[in-house]
């Protein structure tokens, strides 16, 4: 299992947290609207079958799409500070934090090349046990290329509350269009826009964005998955830009990943989905 140095890894998280802390002010962590998919409209787990939580402890720290019955993929951002045994994951639920399928974790794979940045932020989680596919958990597949820029709507799904009244993390969604990532790359200062390359892409609806809770969720275009949400400067305003990590880029390391990882009869269940 790879993982960034520490060094860099506690400088980045600190970084993040001093920027989630500032961008949110204190008066806006009571705001429960906008600590989820700001924007979105409640939705429900049929709808994105392919949709997880990620779980530590009592807590819900992001989100991953089912790649395989043993496998989801996610941020490295999301996991690189865990190891296997702080996690779980939930699937084929409504809500982030009850019913569904709970599953521990047997691996954490981060991309070789990530170290805690917007570069390469992607990662893969080996479950220990296979998740029952059924209607609310359904395996997703990466296509062989991204829609074009501003050409159309793509599909984000993930996790927030429908009002300041609500209880649970419920399933939520909305539409993105994909950014050029030139344009995206004036709405962020040095060194942030130099993290924006090939490995990523960024979709831009004012108003509209992934926030509290959504590292790693879902970018559908016609039922695939082209990328997961890696973050923004700051999100509470919504008036930025929203990056993700480009899914298609790293289709190649991602099949690597879990061939090497798993016996022939997955690898074949694998090819046939």
């Amino acid at each position: 299992m790879f993982k960034p140095k520490k060094h860099n890894i506690y400088f980045v998280v600190f970084i993040q947290i001093s920027i989630h802390v500032l961008a949110l002010g204190e008066s806006l962590l009571d705001d429960k609207y906008r600590q989820g998919l700001i924007g979105g409209t409640a939705s429900s787990i049929s709808k994105h079958p392919y949709l997880v939580s990620f779980r530590h402890k009592d807590e819900i720290v992001g989100a991953g799409a089912i790649i395989q019955r043993s496998w989801i993929i996610t941020t490295a951002n999301n996991v690189f500070l865990f190891e296997p045994k702080d996690l779980k994951v939930r699937a084929s639920s409504d809500f982030a934090t009850k019913g569904g399928q709970v599953i521990k974790i047997k691996n954490i794979f981060v991309h070789p090349e990530n170290e805690g940045t917007w570069r390469n932020d992607i990662a893969l989680v080996q479950l220990k046990e296979e998740i029952q596919l059924n209607k609310n958990a359904v395996i997703i597949n990466i296509p062989d290329s991204l829609p074009r820029i501003n050409d159309t709507m793509t599909t984000v799904c993930g996790w927030g509350y429908t009002s300041d009244d609500a209880k649970e993390l419920t399933v939520l969604d909305d539409e993105y269009p994909i950014l050029e990532l030139r344009r995206c790359k004036k709405s962020f200062k040095k060194p942030d826009a130099r993290g924006l390359s090939h490995w990523s892409f960024c979709t831009f609806k004012e108003g509209h964005i992934p926030c509290l809770f959504d590292d790693g969720v879902p970018l559908i275009y016609k039922s695939k998955l082209v990328g997961l949400y890696s973050g923004t400067r700051g999100c509470v305003d919504a008036k930025h830009p929203a990056i993700f990590a480009d899914v298609v880029f790293h289709k190649q390391w991602i099949y690597k990943t879990v061939f090497e990882n798993t016996d022939l009869n997955f690898k074949q269940n694998f090819d046939e989905s």
